[in-house]
């Protein structure tokens, strides 16, 4: 995966995409359900959709500039979507081409019924499965002591 190099360009396509996934899941032919971005709450995930019938999603969303649809999560999204308390209520939103006239949404949700003990299977209305990968990861520091 090619990541962005510029952070204002990939802030700019992470916006794009909560507003497009904001207006999928406003409109009809997405439940007109009621949105609010929890973005700052550092819950796993990125916006709260609720459906007139009080259901809430979890829905993380990420940005694309490009067409394929490979993401990574951070520890706590990827907690977040593996926890049974939370997986059949997380969505993950993908928007390839954020920002242009071509933007398209990859939606991925959990299926408990092809699932098995220690494998969980998240799949699109397309029948797409995402292929997941564990990662560890490390920030390493130090504090500057120049030797002299």
């Amino acid at each position: 995966m090619k990541r962005q190099p510029d952070p204002d360009l990939r802030k700019q396509i992470e916006l794009e995409a909560v507003r497009h996934a904001t207006k999928y899941y406003e409109s009809r032919s997405g439940g007109s359900q009621k949105v609010s971005s929890v973005e700052k709450d550092n819950v796993g995930w990125d916006l709260n959709v609720v459906a007139p019938t009080g259901a809430v999603l979890k829905v993380e969303v990420k940005g694309l500039s490009g067409r394929d649809v490979v993401v990574e999560l951070t520890p706590n999204e990827y907690e977040k979507m593996k926890d049974p308390a939370h997986r059949a209520d997380y969505v993950i939103y993908i928007v390839t081409e954020a920002g242009t006239s071509g933007a398209r949404s990859h939606i991925f949700r959990y299926n408990a019924e092809i699932s098995k003990a220690k494998e969980l299977i998240w799949v699109a209305c397309d029948g797409r499965q995402l292929k997941i990968q564990d990662r560890v990861a490390a920030r390493l520091s130090a504090p500057y002591d120049p030797i002299e």
